[in-house]
């Protein structure tokens, strides 16, 4: 194996080691709102016939794309594999940890225009222990996949820009970074780092170039065309018109000192840098800031603009906070050549070794399953129910009841807009009521009364309760 193929290796080989731990939980542990979210898609998309462009959640809400914004090409490349191998959820983890492993193998490949392949390939390595990379590109979410069409995109956009070669380069790099906010529509941001390089190294004749036309014409043809139909979903995945609506709530974040420290002196060296990390990135960025090294610092500066733009959405996932992940590595890699130096190379070790560590400790908990009585539920579900009939969950979390039960329906708060919603359902024929009498956000003390007299329990357990209603 030659030298190149040989770091290639070990990079995605490494990474899939640090994505092993959990991948074949049941969808219980953290985050599992978001990640049952696109199960729940993929696994319809197998039983409604794989139809891309109408993928189905559980929850009646959105039955089509209209309300689910993001183009599902990650749940379809699940579905697919569930055509194969059988409906099994860690397939989802499976080909998240794939394109994390990538993402590390481009990462390399894309540090390399800037820096020297030493740096570069222990970009790769810091890239991997990234406590946030760890877990969230290992879940059941599209977010490794986007991640891998940001950096991959990036490294052949650079090609591109540097040997002015649109074939084969310019090409890929329109594909993937389209494909990007497709995915994730916040990191349409993040293309800010790309276009910057573009005319600093180009100047404005570049936005004449054919090649530029023609890969604006992709991007805008694809972006625009799949969220023009998808706005008001957009409003809740930090998208166009959600960049200025109330769940954003972009000014009202930015002066809040709590929006500040949550990302900068909390998130960031927990879960984006580790605290031994940190050192290094400050060194790191420090070196990089005097020798004037555009892309990174460019790449570093798109990506807090990025979470700013993405103010309250932001703050609340701590997955959107992913994009760091590649672009820390970079300069905590350029603070560890930088500092390994015969009188600091112990401190060195330490602090390096520090980093899986820290990374180990801080996301542990996050791989614990949380109500697992949910899988006894679906259990019983399957025993007094058929696969068409509707549920109301009393829970304001529908895709995880939803999904682990195998039904499609609703799910709301047991008072308030909760019962109105209740009674709507009921309208649409709603046939079975579930309250998770375990998750301490049930609240449904004002109808419980109510369904003793209409409805009659089909099953009664100590930690859920299901009424069949009349």
């Amino acid at each position: 194996m030659n030298r190149p193929y040989r770091t290639y290796f070990i990079l995605f080989f490494f990474s899939i080691l640090t994505h092993l731990p959990g991948i074949t939980l049941p969808l219980l542990d953290h985050h599992a709102w978001a990640q049952t979210l696109r199960a729940s898609q993929s696994r319809n998309y197998v039983e409604d016939g794989m139809r891309l462009l109408k993928p189905r959640y559980d929850y009646i809400e959105t039955l089509d794309h209209d309300t689910a914004p993001q183009f599902p090409l990650y749940s379809y490349l699940v579905a697919l594999l569930y055509k194969a191998f059988g409906v099994h959820d860690f397939l989802g983890r499976v080909l998240s940890a794939v394109s994390a492993a990538f993402s590390a193998v481009f990462l390399y490949l894309l540090a390399a225009r800037f820096l020297d392949g030493k740096t570069a390939f222990l970009s790769g390595l810091v890239f991997c222990v990234i406590p946030i990379r760890v877990y969230f590109m290992r879940a059941f979410m599209p977010d490794a996949m986007a991640v891998l069409c940001l950096v991959a995109g990036f490294y052949f956009f650079l090609r591109w820009v540097d040997e002015d070669r649109f074939w084969p380069f310019g090409l890929a790099s329109s594909l993937l970074l389209t494909l990007a906010p497709l995915l994730k529509i916040a990191y349409l941001w993040l293309l800010l780092a790309p276009a910057l390089y573009a005319l600093k190294k180009r100047g404005p004749a570049f936005l004449k170039d054919r090649g530029f036309l023609l890969f604006s014409a992709v991007f805008t043809l694809s972006v625009a065309g799949w969220y023009g139909g998808a706005n008001p979903g957009a409003e809740r995945s930090a998208g166009f018109l959600g960049q200025l609506t109330s769940e954003m709530a972009i000014v009202k974040q930015w002066t809040d000192p709590g929006f500040w420290s949550a990302h900068f002196l909390s998130r960031f060296p927990e879960l984006l840098t580790t605290y031994g990390g940190l050192v290094f990135f400050l060194v790191g960025f420090r070196k990089i800031w005097k020798e004037r090294n555009f892309f990174p610092l460019a790449w570093f500066g798109a990506t807090v603009l990025y979470i700013m733009l993405c103010g309250h959405y932001g703050r609340v996932h701590q997955y959107v906070s992913l994009p760091f992940a590649p672009v820390n590595a970079v300069f905590i890699a350029v603070g560890m050549v930088f500092l390994w130096k015969p009188p600091l190379r112990a401190l060195c070790i330490l602090l390096a070794l520090s980093m899986p560590v820290h990374a180990a400790l801080r996301i542990r908990h996050w791989y614990r399953p949380d109500q697992a009585w949910v899988l006894r539920a679906g259990e019983s579900v399957q025993k007094i129910s058929a696969p068409g009939d509707l549920f109301f969950v009393a829970s304001p979390n529908p895709p995880f009841y939803l999904y682990h039960i195998h039904r499609s329906g609703w799910a709301a708060p047991l008072h308030g807009d909760g019962m109105r919603a209740f009674e709507a359902a009921l309208a649409k024929g709603a046939r079975f009521l579930l309250v998770p009498s375990g998750d301490p956000n049930t609240d449904w003390d004002g109808a419980r009364a109510w369904a003793g007299e209409r409805d009659r329990g089909a099953i009664d357990d100590p930690e859920f309760v299901i009424y069949e209603i009349r």
